[in-house]
Parts: C-alpha cells; structure tokens; sequence
C-alpha cells in the first residue's frame, strides 16, 4: 500500500524536503542538459567567432580595395575573398604554402634574398604582420575576460577560464584555412599557388588564443593581476607590476625612436623612398590605400627589424640546409646595404657590405632613450625605498623586457623553409630578420645593467630623502 502524500516519518520527511530543495537548486544552476556547465563554453564560442570576424572583416576590406581598384589583375570576388582569409591567417603567424613553375619578385628582389631567379619554388613562408597580431591579441584578452567574469573565482581560475576561448578559436582558424587554395599574381611577380598550412593554423591560433585569454581572464578580477591574493605581500606584486610597466616604456619608446630615425634616413634618401612610394601608388589610389593599411599593420615589423640593430643586433639572413654556412648580415653598425663592395661573400654569392655612414651611429640613441626611461618609468611605479629595492627592481624590468624582446623578435622574423629543386637538401629554411637570441645578450647590456645601476642610483636618493627631512626640521 503506497502511504499518502505526506505520511511517514518526521524525520523522513525533512530528509525528502531537504533533497529535494537541493536537487532544484542544482537544477537552478546547472540548467536543463547540464547548460550551466557548457554555458562558458557557449560564451566563449561567441566571443571567438566575434573575435575572427574582426579580424577576417579586416582582411577582407584590404583585399577588395585591391579587387576594387584593380591593382591585381584577374582577382575576382571569389580571390579577394580567399586573399582576405589569408591575411587574417597572417595575422596569426600561419605559413603559407606557396608553389610557383619560375620564381620573380619586384626589382629583382630574390637575388637580394639569396634565393636563385626563374626557377621552381615550393615553399613554406610563415610571416605575421605584427599590427594586426596585436590587434588579435588585444581581442582575444578581450574575450577572455569576458568569458572569466561569467564564471568568476580567484585569479588563476579565471586566468583558465579566460584561455577556453583558445579552443574555438583555433577551430575557427583550422576550419576556415581550408577554405583558401588560390593563385595570386602580383605585378612583376611570377603566379603563385597558395594555400595555408594546416597545422600551422591550429597550433599558432591556439597558442596565441591560450594566452592572450588566460591575461585577459586574470586582469577580469575585482583588484586585477596586482591586487589579488596571488602575492603573499604587496611588495613583489607592486615590483613585479614596475617592472612589467617599465618593459612596456622601453619597448615602446624604443620602437618609436626607430620608427623616427627610419623615417629621418628616409627623407636624406629621396630617390629610393620616391621609388618605393611610387611602385605602392602603381596600381592608383584606392590600391594605394591598401597597401598603405598593409605597411601600418606591418609598422612594428619594421620598428622591431631597425631597434634590433640600434642595440647592436644584426639583421641578417641564416639558412639550415644539408650545410649551414654562417649568417649574411646585411644591416648592423658594421655592414649596410647602401654600401656594397666589389667582393663577394663566398657562401651566400651576394655582396660584401661596407660600414654604415657615420650618422648611423646616432642610433645609439635608442637603447640609451628605451633603458633610461623604461627603468626610470619601472622605478617610479614601484616607489623603490631603498637601493637594495631599486636594483631589484631595476634588473627585474631588465628581465622582463629580454622576455617580451625575444618572443617579439621571434614574430617578427620570416622563414622560408624549402623542399623541391631549389633547395640543395631535402628539407631546409631561410631565416630573415634579427637573430632573437640576440634579444639576450643586448637587452642584458642596455637594460639590466642600466636597470641595476639606475635603481641602485634611485634607491639611494630615497634612502637620503628622510633624512635630507629630518635634518631640515632640526632637533
């Protein structure tokens, strides 16, 4: 006999009262078919299919001012479409696979590159317009945070909150690198077939997603990165907040400098400057326009690839083949590509360069202005005490800035990795740009020296300021 409703025990039925109030709340929570639990994930799905198509919308709106102006002939909608999908993938790093039957480029510009003339290419060429690079990046952290505030928690728990979004995204990317298989013809330039490289845009996507979305999860708490039980006293998180700060300063203004004295040897060099202007106006104006949103987004490239020497880097070209002759450098305070001489480098077949004019070492000027006001800016973020705090701090900013040189440097720089009769090995790449490691040794000359002597110095006067007080006070 089944007991009416209500019957039983008192104690039976407070303990039925009291599941079922917590089966209803769980309910509440999780939702029906476990919706709370997918509910990031669903969120975070958004933000990444938002996030992309920022970044395809601008890839898109410089590949049609091409269709549009007809700077490329025989584009068509259906190529412009596919050349936008490529410049987002660009925008992450991706390599994409090129083939072409005779290889040519603009003034002869393969022979500059060590590569031969006219003959067939199959290569894997992996660049990143690093303006649009950042552009992502700052979209992701973005979306990160959006989707941490949704869950909440401390900070590391949102910090892997905020990185789900790397998971959609780079399905996003995969899925859509599939979608590219196209020839691009450029003027003075041999067809070449194109099309993503798969892995590449999985991997690079999901890397750049994980932690750009892990940042931006950390930084969606209620106190931040820097006020968040993750420091057990304040005085590391106010150090570590300086001289993340002060790397920041230096970078940036050592960026800028060079972005400047760029443009300075531009203005003394009218002719080549007319001439480079000239080719990019070539297909009119409205090509010329994109091409100038292309040299914008590729602006920190080019800052990166002359503050490299100013530190005293070289640029250069490496290879790795079945051999591996040393670098050609190309640009540095010894060798400049204005000054070529009548010898011929014995590896490479490419000219022996001359020393740069005297006015070069002006540059000098960059990492002197980046490490003096990155550190002295880390220094007054941190209010150093003493000079014990102040070379701490001063070193720290030297450490962090030789992190963010080296992955910054490690972006900028463009592989060409061969296989098929122009290379002399099965397998082999070209590297152009700065050596990253160099990143190392200069920033551990200009920065953590000049941080360390520089926070010593500020420390010092702190330390001197009470006193300087109490003895103008008097007894």
């Amino acid at each position: 006999m089944v007991p009416p409703v209500g019957a039983g025990t008192p104690g039976r039925t407070r303990l039925t009262v009291a599941l079922g109030l917590r089966l209803s709340a769980a309910v509440a929570v999780s939702g029906p078919m476990g919706t709370g639990r997918l509910a990031p994930w669903l969120l975070a799905a958004r933000e990444a299919a938002l996030v992309a198509l920022t970044g395809l919308a601008l890839g898109w709106a410089i590949s049609f001012l091409f269709l549009i102006s007809g700077g490329v002939p025989g584009m068509g909608a259906a190529n412009a479409v596919r050349g936008g999908v490529v410049l987002f993938l660009m925008f992450h790093h991706v390599g994409m696979q090129a083939a072409s039957g005779a290889l040519l480029l603009p003034h002869g510009a393969e022979a500059a590159l060590g590569l031969p003339s006219g003959v067939p290419v199959d290569a894997t060429v992996a660049f990143a317009f690093l303006g649009g690079t950042a552009l992502m990046m700052w979209r992701l952290a973005s979306a990160g945070r959006a989707v941490a505030e949704s869950t909440g928690g401390r900070p590391r728990d949102r910090g892997l909150s905020g990185a789900r979004i790397a998971v959609p995204y780079a399905l996003i990317t995969f899925v859509t690198g599939w979608s590219v298989s196209t020839v691009v013809r450029f003027p003075q330039t041999s067809p070449v077939a194109v099309h993503p490289s798969h892995a590449a845009s999985l991997l690079w996507p999901l890397a750049l997603g994980a932690i750009a979305g892990y940042f931006g999860g950390v930084r969606s708490g209620p106190e931040g990165a820097w006020g968040s039980e993750w420091w057990e006293a304040d005085e590391w998180a106010r150090r570590w907040r300086a001289a993340t700060a002060g790397t920041v300063r230096a970078l940036l203004v050592g960026m800028a400098l060079s972005v400047v004295g760029f443009l300075v040897v531009a203005a003394v060099r009218p002719g080549t400057s007319v001439r480079f202007v000239g080719d990019g106006l070539s297909g009119g104006p409205v090509a010329g326009l994109g091409v100038a949103i292309l040299a914008v987004l590729a602006l920190p490239n080019l800052a990166l690839w002359i503050m490299a020497p100013a530190f005293g880097a070289c640029v250069q070209i490496s290879s790795g083949f079945g051999f591996t002759p040393g670098p050609y450098c190309f640009l540095d305070y010894r060798h400049a590509p204005s000054h070529p001489l009548a010898a011929r480098d014995y590896y490479w077949g490419l000219p022996k360069l001359g020393p740069p004019p005297a006015s070069f070492w002006l540059f000098l000027l960059v990492p002197l202005a980046a490490a003096l006001v990155g550190v002295l800016h880390g220094l007054r973020v941190g209010r150093v005490r003493t000079r014990r705090e102040g070379a701490l701090v001063g070193v720290l900013t030297g450490a962090v800035f030789i992190a963010l040189f080296l992955v910054a440097l490690l972006l900028s720089t463009v592989t060409v990795r061969l296989g098929g009769p122009i290379a002399s090995a099965n397998t082999g790449y070209f590297r152009y740009g700065p050596q990253p490691f160099d990143a190392i040794e200069f920033g551990t000359v200009w920065v953590v020296a000049g941080g360390l002597i520089l926070g010593w110095l500020t420390g010092r006067r702190a330390e001197r300021a009470p006193a300087t007080t109490q003895a103008a006070r008097g007894p």
